[in-house]
């Protein structure tokens, strides 16, 4: 049984990114759903369009396989079932030793399996809960109903059992404790890299997401198109724009992330699974239990696809760099993507050109919407000249200029208004 949970906005993503993305939101208050949904689907059966009163149907006795996701754009959850037990077996796809949890804590894009046991008798029926972490969001809507519930049904008949609240929201296990079940070691890295996430608002006097103080803009030719036209050039990370880091066919990389920003982040990887190899919920920290000594030679660690990291904290990951392609890192809070918060990993071009011949209808599509087929991210056969392709905005060096000074203004000025009643 497939357990779905996500955000639901009323008004379209266009209408709440030109919104998100305005010098009237200096501060990048990021648009907060309606509601949030949940859905059960068997069988790789499709979602249905509507799935009001929901609810699980358990066999006294029976174990299930739960395989819960967090589809939203911007919600995390929180999500447990009264009266039973879950044992965690599953995490974004890598089968781990059973781990009993109270609770699962579920930022965007990350996916659990869990076995429940059905109970013995059916004079209950219980509550499943999945409520949305305030923290997430700058303000909470009057109207806005933090957690949702649907139910786990033993008898139709049967009355509801006294509702469970959890008194920690931190009592999951870290995910650097999971063990899986075939065990997967990497030896140490050739190449390290460390990204450092931001928020600030930028020259334009619009909030924008950075790595390393470079914000991400799509680039004008694709980056596997770049790969496969430009030659012994392909291995050139200025060929791609500012935000690409080149690995080489096989290397083991190993990259330190940290959170510079106030919020917690999910940052998801294309392409691969990683292993965890550190986890620091506060770099400034000298509490271990906070901010614990990177263990180098960790015997079988977690390997997943998507983590999120605290604010003010960081996670060091490795991954051996043997699928060519252009793969995507990136913030999966929808909002902090179309902000920039994102990287691209180009892995292996010389690996690319003997591998991959694209279809010719692939080249065709690019002429039918004017993307150049060949050259750089640009469109030029050249390392340097990426004249034509968006870069930046760029963070104030020197306080705040006339753009972002009007837009800060005119948002204290609409505050002010909604705070006096106007």
């Amino acid at each position: 049984m497939t357990v779905v949970l996500g955000d639901w906005y009323h008004e379209e993503h266009s209408v709440n990114n030109a919104k998100f993305l305005s010098r009237w939101n200096p501060g990048g208050a990021e648009p907060v759903p309606q509601s949030s949904l949940i859905y059960f689907t068997a069988n790789g059966a499709n979602i249905p369009g509507f799935n009001e009163n929901t609810t699980l149907n358990f066999v006294p006795g029976k174990t299930y396989r739960l395989r819960v996701i967090n589809t939203s754009a911007l919600a995390m959850f929180y999500f447990w079932i009264d009266g039973h037990e879950m044992r965690i077996i599953e995490v974004d796809g890598t089968d781990v030793a059973e781990a009993p949890t109270p609770l699962l804590t579920l930022t965007v894009a990350q996916r659990y399996s869990v076995l429940v046991t059905a109970r013995n008798d059916t004079s209950q029926n219980f509550l499943v809960h999945a409520n949305m972490d305030a923290d997430m969001f700058d303000y909470i809507p009057d109207d806005l109903e933090l957690n949702m519930t649907s139910s786990i049904t033993y008898s139709a008949s049967a009355p509801m059992a006294p509702e469970q609240t959890i008194d920690d929201y931190d009592s999951m296990p870290w995910d650097t404790t999971f063990k899986p079940l075939e065990p997967m070691t990497l030896p140490n890295p050739t190449k390290e890299i460390e990204l450092g996430a931001f928020f600030d608002t930028m020259d334009n006097g619009i909030n924008r997401g950075m790595f390393n103080n470079v914000t991400w803009n799509v680039p004008i030719v694709p980056s596997t198109i770049s790969a496969l036209t430009m030659g012994e050039d392909a291995s050139v990370a200025n060929v791609y724009g500012p935000n690409t880091e080149v690995l080489q066919y096989g290397e083991i990389v190993q990259m330190t992330v940290v959170n510079w920003d106030d919020g917690k982040h999910p940052f998801h990887l294309h392409g691969h699974k990683f292993a965890i190899m550190h986890r620091s919920d506060d770099v400034t920290s000298d509490d271990p239990a906070i901010n614990p000594p990177f263990d180098n030679n960790q015997a079988n660690p977690i390997w997943r696809d998507t983590v999120q990291i605290e604010g003010g904290g960081s996670v060091t990951l490795r991954w051996q760099a043997d699928n060519p392609g252009a793969w995507l890192f990136h913030c999966h809070l929808e909002w902090h993507l179309e902000a920039g918060l994102a990287w691209i990993f180009l892995e292996a071009p010389n690996v690319i050109q003997q591998w991959t011949k694209p279809p010719q209808y692939y080249f065709d599509q690019c002429r039918m919407l004017g993307v150049p087929i060949s050259g750089n991210a640009a469109g030029h056969n050249s390392t340097t000249n990426l004249s034509g392709l968006t870069i930046g905005p760029f963070p104030q060096k020197l306080g705040w200029n006339a753009k972002g000074i009007g837009a800060m203004t005119g948002y204290l000025s609409d505050l002010i208004f909604s705070l006096l009643g106007y």
